[in-house]
């Protein structure tokens, strides 16, 4: 099995700001949506997933599978059926098997 992480992060595990700006070039913003393209898929923490849905962020990316690696609680309304919620990365790694992203 073949998987590959492609990680943008500070040492403290944050992405963004604290104003959640992501301090991203235009080149890396590019590396980033092709990549994502590419894989067809992407994991996410919960708060990166709210700003990704708040911006429209997934239909840029080409929807891809979205699993949201979280221990808060799935939000009420999940309105895309390829966007899953959960709370480890073996179970975010086993949704991708399931879906035919890994061997």
């Amino acid at each position: 099995m073949k998987t590959i992480l492609y990680m943008a992060t500070t040492a403290n595990g944050m992405i963004a700001r604290e104003n959640d700006e992501a301090p991203w070039s235009d080149i890396i913003f590019k590396s980033y949506y092709s990549f994502v393209k590419k894989a067809k898929n992407i994991i996410v923490g919960h708060k990166t997933y709210k700003i990704m849905v708040e911006y429209d962020e997934f239909k840029k990316l080409g929807d891809p599978v979205a699993i949201v690696l979280s221990s808060y609680p799935k939000p009420e309304e999940v309105k895309n059926k390829n966007h899953f919620f959960v709370d480890t990365p073996q179970k975010a790694l086993e949704i991708l098997k399931k879906k035919g992203f890994m061997g």
